[in-house]
């Protein structure tokens, strides 16, 4: 199995996803809502963020334009929480969620992804949206 070099894009009806890598970080930005059929996509969307940020220091997960993310979908990120957690501490990136807190789901959820997360996790809630 290759690994990648880049982060494969999500174009859907109701969810998009880019990933970007430059220096020492990954940038995710994932817009509108994570849904029915949206597991799959983000599963691919993980699997290569987590090869390809095996080369930097930091992962930015930017959801504040993410209006609604199922459990399934939610789970996909866990899944890729996990792995990262299972790294050894020099390979582990740190994890940043830039989160909107008007949306409900990301309150009660990242929450709780942080509480897991340990000093690998951070939260930051801002209601500009990019």
């Amino acid at each position: 199995m290759s690994v990648p070099s880049s982060i494969r894009p999500i174009v859907s009806r109701d969810l998009t996803a880019k990933g970007t890598s430059d220096g020492e970080v990954v940038a995710l930005e994932l817009r509108g809502s994570a849904e029915l059929g949206a597991k799959e996509l983000l599963d691919a969307l993980f699997d290569d963020t987590f090869a390809v940020s095996a080369r930097h220091r930091k992962v930015v997960i930017d959801l504040r334009a993410l209006e609604y993310m199922n459990s399934s979908s939610f789970k996909s990120m866990l899944t890729w929480l996990v792995r990262v957690r299972g790294l050894p501490e020099a390979q582990r990136p740190k994890i940043h969620f830039l989160s909107n807190p008007s949306f409900h789901w990301q309150r009660r959820s990242l929450h709780s992804l942080a509480s897991m997360g340990g000093d690998l996790v951070e939260v930051e809630e801002s209601t500009e949206t990019p």
